[in-house]
């Protein structure tokens, strides 16, 4: 995640020359993602977030719909939309996608690489 925030007031003192300062936070290091990070990133709704969270920590829909006490359609239909956000299309994308891990490359021959 980049944060870019405008150097102001006091800070000036210590950043004269500069307009912003850039942080640069990893996602996905340990455990199942927090639920400002997936709002913010995906623009999610904090329901979503709930389901996009049970899905990172590889709950099925069924297993999210009980733990939320929501029916499995309204799960399922939170389910499409995070998966619109987020621009996978399948729920093993979706967790690797909030888990913070890459997808494994191949190369030419069929073996992953090194």
């Amino acid at each position: 995640i980049l944060h870019l925030l405008p150097v102001r007031r006091a800070a000036r003192d210590i950043f004269s020359r500069s307009m912003a300062v850039l942080a640069v936070t990893q996602v996905g290091q340990v455990g199942p993602p927090d639920m400002r990070v997936l709002c913010g990133l995906f623009d999610l709704t904090p329901a979503e977030a709930r389901v996009a969270r049970g899905i990172a920590m590889a709950q099925t829909p069924e297993m999210i719909a009980a733990s939320l006490g929501i029916s499995l359609e309204t799960a399922r239909s939170h389910l499409k939309k995070i998966m619109l956000k987020t621009g996978t299309t399948r729920q093993a994308e979706l967790v690797l996608l909030l888990s913070g891990l890459n997808a494994p490359s191949f190369s030419g021959g069929g073996r992953p690489e090194p």
